[in-house]
């Protein structure tokens, strides 16, 4: 019977007894290998050939305390060593099995002894731990800390080997925006600031970091990983200007308000919320009036708006009453930098009160007028030369007066008799037949200017005194009391402007009349004495922004201009011509910034360009352009404001330098025009000057993220392994001077010199064998820094390997890979991660997709590669697949393809070590097409037009309309609605939401107002989420039937008319009218009488409806005819569809008739009654 005993493993060695050699038995114990996570019972592989006997005796020689394993006895001659315990490799990974046995059948041979090595290999069963991370997970940063500054740092341990204890860290995608990751002394990882922090946007910000390990021997093993969240607290800083409040603001104030009265209060607010400073307010500008600045005043602290001195409304006149007051807010902060302040309008009306009275220019008036003057002329005022100028500058009612005469005996009129604001009154003749010279030679009166709207009804009175010349008898007569007219302000010598005309009936020279002009800015203007055209003269001074109107009198003399005269008022008005260049405000603009390569720079203070023209609208509108200098289209110009902004990065080393310049100087040199936006335009330039400043922007950059070599073993000391070489765009001293050295890795087994190259060290010893831990391969990280400030580095990993031998193939873990993808998916989106593997120590795989194989559309069809062969792509470092391009499903829906992995590190380059593996790639539909209305909808014609008679019956389909969306499922499927009409389209009208089918809802009556066309709009829309839609517009031309029948609309009074017997040919009897609601010719009538009746009446043309006498009426052979009468509609057309009317006329009860009575009159006149 065999007998199993277990004992535990000890490593003190036992001393054998001498005896009697024994025989071995057929092969020696090997070196032994097991996973830790090997489970109680797992037979070793040892088997012991134990002898033939019988009674075997086996032993295991050790202490209690390390019971991990035993025998299990399999027959006479073998037994095997099992486990016995659970191991754990990163407590012991190492034991030594000492055993002995003896035949019981042979007692005089001592034990034999016997010892085994078993190492305990590595599984991937411990997640990483932080071990490193800011204390309370918390760190503090101010707002404005610099754009790459290291924030904090972690560190993690995974006690597992090789694969299982490689720890990489993941930042999350939440946090790309603010933050970015790398590694940092061999184990560490770094989390620097990426984007300027914004305490108002957000003050704290939670990082989520993730350590993962490899997943274990080869990869095939579970990945582990452990997350920590550190929240970086964000200290504000007073970087941010204050805001005003309550925008806009709108002041509406009457003129005269006493000095201290409070307009308003402005407020403000400082956006740096996390410390907040004082602000304090002021008034910076008055506009359009400078001057008026100082009658305004703002308490700093509260931003009270008061008045210091009253304001005139009748002084801002030119303005309309209105003042802009810039308030400046400034911060209150101690530092300079912290000052920042923010401007904006308060946009002030000053209201009118009625402080004006209506007033003469003048308190006296002489004038004259000839005798006899017609009615309507006007008196000629003599002195003050320019005649009678009334005026009130109060605004609206307040401006609103009447003038009127006192004590003329009614002898004139004035006008105009309403005045607002100002005229020129003229005094007119009203009753000529009082203006006799040898009568009334001196007429004296008083003019009143009175107002009428108001409560204090203000006014002014001036005494004129009119002399009546004695002359001939006629006045020159002009065809209108005003005359308007214009010219442009560059109309050129010559040029037409209008034409007076005055007619005077006398004969001979009394009616022969010249014409003079009167008034301020004549000489600007020709008049021909004898026609009367008015053009440009010589030497004219026009210029609208000088003078835009000119009020002059035209006089008209008869008598060879000796004689009567009289005038009227010519207006002409000025137009503005585009004749002023703007003008900037200055010759040379200077600004300065600083390079950033990576988002456009923004200057140090707003750069604005300003120009102006004296114009009117469009012609003083501006317009800004940059058109010389910016030849990469760095910068951009507001066309309408003239700020200046860069549009691009700007890399201080990519700029060209100027060779008078020194070599350090940079910068654009622009010319930016200005330019009038109305007709003809005019424009200017100006140069601007913007300096650009290097900035230590750029890092050391190594000409390779990872130098790979090799060295041999024996190397000796300064043996060169390679070289690393790194540029620093920098070209400014300082900033692009570059040193190197090892900061990680290799111990002392190689040192670096300045120009990068990377020697074994003076005291190395490479021997893998004589290296503790045994070292095969060396990955040192060397560093390259700049001079500059902030100092910039940049790092590489060098790989340098000793002695190894590449000679084995990576392979996939997979055959095939299967990913699903959503079209139009975001590019960078990994959709598949492929994994391949590669036994060599020294491997570099390098992953890429071989060949497109095939790609096709939803109903399986083949589609060109060339139609998404852009559409994906793989990191080649890890396998990722990922999305390049933007994938459209409905090109195509399947896609296979075959990805390549190779071993770039292969011994022997002409045998490439490389494999390959399948991956189908289905994309899934995303709602992105809209519905396509079908013909005849199309691009040249997008509208339907449908022709359609009226009163067709309910429910004709009129047609089925169509839309497709080439989008999938309930993306593409499609719904229709009405969505409006201009006649309630809707109630006539409806659409089939599924089907598409458009029919007639309700009667449509062509006749009914604005039923000829019925328009309106039908949107389709899919089942997406969210739901797309288009829609077409429909126009139904309705056209007409006759369906109305004509209606009589003046039949005479009990339907009876009379006539006399001896009525000639020709007369009237009556004239029938009727209408008819159709249109065209259904609604053209036709009169006719029944041919019983036609001998003696009859309708002198159908469409008239006028009944005459057509032949002898004789009452006593009869007295009464009965007259048929029928209107007809669409009578021209003998074969066409027509609606009639008839109706009779007659004394007897029946409506419908018309009967006739001839009864013989006095004095032997008949008549002739129509019934």
């Amino acid at each position: 019977m065999f007998c199993l005993l277990l004992f535990c493993l000890c490593e003190v060695l036992l001393h054998i007894a001498s005896g009697t050699p024994v025989p071995l038995p057929p092969y020696d114990l090997k070196r032994i290998s097991v996973f830790e996570n090997a489970t109680i019972g797992t037979v070793l592989d040892i088997v012991v050939f134990v002898g033939v006997h019988d009674q075997i005796q086996l032993v295991l020689n050790g202490s209690q305390e390390d019971r991990i394993f035993g025998f299990s006895v399999v027959n006479v001659t073998a037994a095997n060593v099992v486990l016995t315990k659970n191991l754990n490799r990163e407590i012991k990974d190492y034991y030594l099995v000492r055993w002995s046995y003896q035949d019981k059948g042979q007692r005089e041979i001592p034990y034999i002894m016997k010892s085994t090595q078993v190492y305990v290999l590595d599984v991937n069963d411990n997640p990483p731990a932080f071990t490193e991370y800011p204390p309370d997970e918390k760190v503090q940063a101010v707002e404005n800390v610099a754009v790459g500054t290291k924030l904090f740092e972690v560190s993690a341990q995974d006690p597992d080997q090789d694969l299982g204890g490689a720890v990489v860290y993941h930042l999350d995608p939440k946090n790309a925006d603010y933050f970015a990751g790398n590694i940092v002394d061999g184990n560490r990882f770094a989390v620097s600031l990426k984007k300027q922090f914004d305490y108002q946007e957000k003050s704290i910000h939670e990082v989520n970091i993730t350590a993962e390990d490899g997943g274990g021997v080869e990869g095939y093993e579970p990945r582990h990983h452990t997350s920590i969240q550190i929240y970086v607290e964000v200290i504000d800083v007073p970087n941010k200007p204050p805001t005003f409040l309550h925008l806009p603001y709108t002041v509406d104030m009457y003129e005269h308000l006493p000095p201290g009265t409070e307009l308003m209060q402005v407020a403000a607010m400082d956006q740096d919320t996390g410390q907040p400073l004082p602000l304090l307010f002021s008034l910076t500008a008055s506009q359009p009036r400078p001057d008026l600045l100082h009658r305004f005043m703002i308490d700093r602290e509260t931003g009270v708006v008061s008045i210091v001195d009253e304001i005139d409304r009748e002084s801002l006149l030119d303005v309309d009453g209105r003042l802009n007051l810039e308030v400046t807010v400034t911060k209150d902060a101690e530092e300079a930098e912290w000052r920042l302040n923010a401007t904006t309008v308060i946009y002030i009306h000053v209201l009118d009160i009625n402080d004006n009275r209506p007033g003469f220019d003048s308190g006296v008036y002489n004038g004259s007028v000839l005798e006899n003057s017609p009615y309507a002329i006007p008196v000629t005022i003599d002195f003050p030369e320019g005649g009678i100028y009334v005026h009130d500058y109060d605004a609206f009612e307040n401006g609103t007066f009447e003038v009127t005469i006192v004590g003329d005996g009614g002898l004139f009129y004035l006008q105009p008799g309403i005045v607002q604001n100002e005229a020129n009154v003229l005094i007119r003749v009203k009753d000529s037949s009082k203006l006799d010279y040898e009568k009334l030679s001196v007429i004296s009166f008083d003019i009143i200017a009175k107002e009428t709207k108001t409560r204090e009804q203000l006014s002014s009175r001036a005494q004129v005194t009119i002399y009546v010349e004695d002359t001939n008898d006629n006045f020159p007569k002009f065809a209108s009391g005003f005359y308007k007219a214009s010219v442009v302000e560059n109309a050129l010598f010559g040029d037409f402007v209008t034409q007076i005309n005055a007619s005077d009936v006398d004969s001979g020279d009394g009616g022969i009349i010249n014409y003079y002009l009167v008034g301020s800015g004549k000489e600007n203007f020709d008049m021909d004495e004898v026609s009367g055209v008015i053009t440009v003269a010589r030497g004219s001074h026009l210029d609208r922004e000088t003078i835009s109107k000119y009020y002059l009198t035209v006089e008209a003399k008869d008598n060879l201009g000796a004689g009567n005269r009289n005038s009227t008022q010519l207006e002409i008005d000025v137009l503005d011509y585009n004749d002023n260049v703007p003008v900037f405000q200055s010759e040379l603009y200077e600004s300065f910034l600083i390079e950033n390569d990576n988002v456009p720079p923004e200057f140090r203070r707003t750069f604005v360009v300003k120009a102006s023209s004296s114009d009117l609208p469009p012609s003083s509108d501006i317009s800004y352009f940059i058109i010389d200098g910016d030849h990469q289209k760095n910068f951009s110009i507001d066309q309408n404001s003239g700020q200046i902004t860069a549009a691009t990065p700007i890399d201080y080393e990519k700029m060209d330098v100027n060779s008078t310049d020194s070599d350090y100087l940079r910068y654009f040199n622009l010319t930016v025009m200005a330019m009038s936006r109305g007709l003809h335009a005019l424009n200017s330039t100006t140069t601007v000057i913007i300096f650009v400043e290097d900035s230590n922007d750029n890092a050391p950059e190594f000409e390779q993220q990872l130098y790979v070599g090799v060295v041999e073993e024996n190397a000796s000391a300064h043996t060169v392994v390679l070289q690393v070489a790194a540029a620093d765009k920098d070209s400014t001293p300082f900033n692009g001077h570059i040193q190197y050295r090892i900061a990680h890795g290799g111990g002392d087994k190689f040192v670096i010199t300045d120009e990068g190259v990377v020697l074994v060290g003076p005291f190395a010893n490479l021997d893998p064998d004589q290296t503790n831990p045994r070292a095969d391969a060396y990955n040192l990280t060397v560093m390259a820094y700049d001079d500059g400030t902030p100092r910039r580095d940049g790092k590489t990993i060098v790989h340098i390997t000793v002695t190894d031998v590449n000679n084995k193939s990576p392979f996939f873990v997979k055959n095939i890979y299967d990913a699903r993808v959503v079209e139009n998916t975001d590019i960078g989106t990994v959709i598949a991660k492929t994994l391949a593997s590669d036994s060599d120590e020294n491997h570099e795989l390098q992953y890429q997709i071989l060949s497109y194989d095939e790609g096709r559309d939803e109903f399986h069809v083949l589609q060109q590669a060339s139609a998404y062969d852009s559409w994906f792509s793989i990191d080649p470092s890890d396998g990722s697949l990922y999305v390049n391009g933007s994938a459209d499903r409905e090109s195509v829906e399947m896609i296979r393809l075959t990805i390549q992995v190779e071993d770039v590190n292969a011994s022997d380059s002409s045998k490439p070590q490389i494999d390959t593996a399948q991956v189908y790639i289905t994309i899934t539909d995303t709602n992105d097409n809209t519905p396509e209305f079908q013909p005849p909808y199309t691009a040249e014609t997008p509208y339907y037009l449908i022709k359609l008679r009226e009163q067709v019956p309910t429910g004709t389909l009129l047609m089925t309309i169509r839309a497709v969306d080439r989008d999938k499922g309930e993306n593409g499927k499609v719904h229709f609605d009405i969505l409006s009409s201009n006649n309630s389209g809707v109630d006539l009208v409806g659409v089939d939401r599924t089907s598409g089918e458009l029919r007639v809802k309700s009667p449509i009556d062509y006749d009914c107002e604005g039923c000829q066309w019925i328009n309106f709009t039908v949107i389709a829309y899919d089942h997406g989420s969210p739901a797309l839609n288009s829609s077409a517009p429909f126009y139904i031309e309705v056209e007409d039937m006759n369906d109305n029948t004509p209606v009589f609309t003046n039949l005479p009074v009990n339907k009876s008319v009379q006539v006399w017997e001896n009525a000639t040919l020709g007369t009237e009897v009556y004239h029938i009218l009727a209408m008819d609601l159709d249109h065209g010719v259904y609604g053209k009538v036709g009169f006719f009488i029944d041919k019983e009746n036609q001998e003696k009446f009859n309708v002198t043309n159908p469409n008239s409806g006028r009944v005459v006498v057509n032949g002898d009426l004789d009452r006593e052979a009869v007295s009464n005819y009965r007259l048929w009468v029928q209107a007809t509609d669409n009578y021209l057309d003998p074969f066409g569809e027509r609606k009639e009317s008839s109706e009779f006329v007659s004394t007897l009860v029946s409506t419908a008739c018309l009967y006739i009575a001839v009864n013989l009159l006095h004095h032997r006149c008949h008549g002739i009654l129509f019934f």
